[in-house]
């Protein structure tokens, strides 16, 4: 597909809008495991506060439940930071190797929004006068 300037330059900015849609999307919810998270602070708490038999493996099941759900929202955050700074870069023009990487991770989602995103952003991404429109850095031109 051959894309002018013109439109390679609308076709980034609604990518890059697209992108920071995405990033709050997925930012939100990797808010859902902090509901876990506060209920393994809290089992630890009362395991070890509490001197009773009974409520003494709580203080070994909260810790599971911290790491894990500091986990997922660890890599949840992570991702909505990647997705977040690949829209800013679409509409800075910069990195486009970085852009493209995390197309194809896009584009393996199981959501229709980033799987759409994703092949989109490497249609557009992989046309030479696209590729023309980024900043190619230090690199010298054939």
């Amino acid at each position: 597909m051959k894309v002018k300037p013109e439109d390679a330059t609308k076709y980034l900015q609604y990518l890059s809008i697209g992108h920071y849609l995405l990033a709050g999307l997925i930012a939100l919810i990797g808010c859902f495991p902090l509901i876990h998270l506060v209920v393994g602070i809290g089992l630890t708490t009362a395991g070890i506060a509490s001197q009773d038999a009974h409520t003494a493996p709580l203080g070994f099941i909260g810790p599971i439940f911290i790491v894990i759900a500091g986990s997922i929202i660890a890599m949840f955050w992570t991702l909505a930071g990647l997705v977040f700074a690949t829209g800013r870069f679409l509409s800075q023009r910069k990195n486009h190797l970085f852009c493209l990487v995390v197309g194809f991770v896009e584009a393996m989602f199981f959501t229709p929004i980033g799987t759409v995103l994703g092949v989109l952003m490497i249609i557009v991404l992989i046309d030479d006068e696209t590729k023309s429109t980024f900043d190619v850095g230090s690199r010298p031109r054939p």
